[in-house]
């Protein structure tokens, strides 16, 4: 099972339970299409699920192996243009799984995220109570 895997399932068994609807939605065969949709309270969230395995030495530099591509950046902006939300969950395992929150307009039009750029948001630790800060997170955007 390949590391984001690993992060995906972490995710989906702390906010599953606590949802309206969350799919995964690798059968969608269309490009760009965000590896979760997610209906919480009446309002649409789709997530592109990014795991970071190594850090890179410098803060400026990208820390994504596989880069958010532009279909799935231009998925996510039509989303939020149609009062949806889209957003870039970046997970990463120090001893615990931690995750951060961003939306599109954050991410760079490459589909690079930096290390000083991930310091600038809320860590979220995947515990108990995760879903409860990672909903209101997600909701207050």
């Amino acid at each position: 099972m390949s590391f984001e895997a690993k992060f995906r399932r972490k995710l989906e068994g702390a906010l599953m339970p606590h949802v309206s609807l969350m799919s995964y939605m690798s059968s969608m065969s269309k490009s760009g299409i965000p590896d979760e949709h997610l209906i919480h309270d009446g309002r649409a969230y789709w997530l592109e699920l990014k795991a970071v395995e190594k850090w890179p030495k410098k803060n400026a530099s990208n820390v994504l192996k596989h880069r958010f591509t532009a279909p799935q950046l231009a998925f996510m902006r039509r989303t939020d243009e149609a009062k949806g939300r889209g957003f870039g969950v970046i997970g990463w395992n120090d001893g615990l799984w931690r995750c951060i929150a961003v939306r599109v307009h954050r991410i760079a039009d490459d589909g690079s995220i930096s290390k000083e750029e991930i310091d600038k948001h809320a860590v979220l630790t995947l515990d108990p109570w995760f879903h409860a800060r990672f909903l209101n997170l997600i909701h207050r955007s």
